[in-house]
């Protein structure tokens, strides 16, 4: 790498896409945030150092709450990842999945909550650079999205596991879909890579908690994903989870969050391409 981790941070640790001018573009800092905070806990076993981890996490996910109690991509109200109308579903996602794994759960509580009262609507009402009032509809709540809320029940109402079981096995029917629809889509646009970074960690955490016949079928399933990239784009050109993962970080600027994940891809699929 000829960048460490430091270099696409801001002062409180939130990831952004270093721009040849030498700023950075925070649009998608909860995503990334999320998959460092993921990435980075695969690594530890010291609890003094998952401490420390959880504490600055929950500080970030302080600054990112407006004073309503919505959520946004970045704490900097003067741009427009900070702005009313940013949270989509692929930044909830990741954060969500970082706060069950490090045992957040007043957070995850609050989190979900927030999500089911709005009826499984998320709150990127805004499109991507909109500073205007113009809204239109927000990304909604698949069973992906409720099969990681269920597992965050099971993380911290152990009790809850065999009574969602058959919830998880109707729920995680969305997981096999989406490792389909990236195979799928491997074969029709190579450089489609945008979803893998979300999936991944999904896959994850059903290894982790809960996990059921159809996840594991999910997780097999993706294990073959085909080519990402075609020689013109790809940095790194070839098969696999990881050869994804490295490809949707591949332009110049992006921070690498690839290379930072490699050991849970390695330990999750066995493979590390």
């Amino acid at each position: 790498m000829a960048k460490g981790l430091e270099f696409f941070q801001d002062g409180f640790g939130f990831f952004g896409h270093r721009l040849q001018n030498g700023e950075l573009d925070f649009g998608d800092a909860a995503q990334r945030l999320g998959l460092y905070v993921i990435f980075k806990l695969q690594r530890l076993s010291n609890p003094q150092a998952i401490k420390i981890l959880r504490d600055k996490f929950r500080m970030q996910l302080k600054q990112i709450t407006l004073p309503s109690g919505e959520p946004v991509r970045h704490w900097d109200g003067n741009d427009w990842p900070g702005l009313s109308g940013t949270m989509s579903k692929d930044n909830y996602m990741c954060l969500l999945i970082a706060m069950i794994l490090l045992g957040m759960k007043a957070e995850f509580f609050s989190w979900s909550w927030k999500l089911i009262k709005r009826g499984g609507f998320f709150w990127n009402t805004k499109k991507i650079g909109q500073w205007s009032n113009d809204w239109k509809i927000p990304d909604f709540a698949g069973p992906e999205t409720w099969g990681i809320i269920v597992r965050g029940f099971v993380k911290f109402y152990p009790l809850m596991y065999l009574p969602a079981l058959p919830i998880l096995w109707v729920l995680d029917t969305g997981l096999v879909f989406a490792s389909l629809a990236r195979l799928v889509m491997s074969l029709i646009d190579p450089d489609d890579t945008s979803n893998d970074t979300n999936h991944i960690p999904r896959l994850w955490l059903a290894k982790k908690i809960a996990p059921t016949s159809i996840s594991d079928l999910s997780q097999y399933l993706y294990s073959f994903r085909g080519r990402a990239g075609e020689n013109k784009s790809s940095r790194l050109k070839g098969f696999g989870p990881q050869t994804a993962l490295t490809h949707y970080f591949r332009a110049p600027g992006a921070p690498p969050l690839d290379y930072y994940g490699r050991p849970l891809v390695k330990e999750l699929f066995g493979i590390d391409h």
